[in-house]
């Protein structure tokens, strides 16, 4: 059962999987990116972002994001609902990954390409990807929402579900996001080094502003 079966807006044939390191920055760029707006659309707060090289020669890049509650998790309801945030600020980089090999990458996709992307993931400096994250919050987050059972179907039919909640959750914001595609616009061209660079929160915030006020006015 592909995961993504529900994304069905998305034709053609398949990816560009093997990118030159100046399309593996733009693509990590907008993977950044994805979280970073996406966190702060559900309330959470925002650092820097950091992209670049590390010393083994693989991209890196790492959103700094702080999804700390802003008030008390008292009920079941709140939990979950705060990891819904979490799990949709993840899903977020993944579709904004998408959306750059969409635009820029590839004149083909289909949903095996969101298979791919969601399971090959930018790895971040925990050394897990995003896949990984989301699937750890699934066991809480179904705990949560459906009692116990020795069902393995029916568990990943559960899964499923929240997942997907999680997905449209984000891909409402991010899918096609102007404000995503203008920063990631001028984030490439600010960063050709092969060193890590950091883009301060300060400096993102400004971008977003510039970006947002251009849109409007066009």
């Amino acid at each position: 059962m592909l995961i993504f079966a529900i994304i069905d807006s998305l034709g053609g044939n398949v990816i560009i999987k093997n990118l030159n390191f100046a399309d593996t920055v733009r693509r990590i760029i907008h993977h950044e990116l994805g979280h970073w707006l996406m966190s702060r659309h559900v309330g959470f707060d925002t650092g820097e972002i950091n992209i670049g090289m590390l010393a083994n020669h693989k991209p890196y890049g790492q959103a700094i994001v702080y999804p700390s509650p802003k008030s008390q998790l008292a009920q079941a309801v709140d939990i979950y609902d705060h990891l819904l945030s979490r799990t949709a600020v993840l899903c977020a980089g993944v579709i904004a990954d998408i959306g750059w090999h969409k635009r820029y990458a590839s004149s083909d996709y289909d949903s095996d390409d969101t298979e791919y992307l969601y399971a090959n993931g930018v790895m971040d400096a925990t050394g897990l990807s995003d896949s990984g994250k989301i699937e750890e919050l699934l066991y809480v987050m179904n705990g949560i929402k459906n009692p116990p059972s020795q069902d393995s179907e029916e568990i990943m039919n559960q899964r499923h579900k929240i997942r997907t909640e999680a997905w449209l959750k984000a891909s409402e914001f991010i899918d096609e996001n102007p404000i995503l595609f203008g920063m990631g616009e001028i984030l490439i061209k600010d960063y050709f080094e092969n060193a890590i660079r950091t883009f301060q929160k300060c400096y993102l915030e400004k971008i977003m502003l510039d970006v947002q006020s251009s849109n409007s006015q066009s």
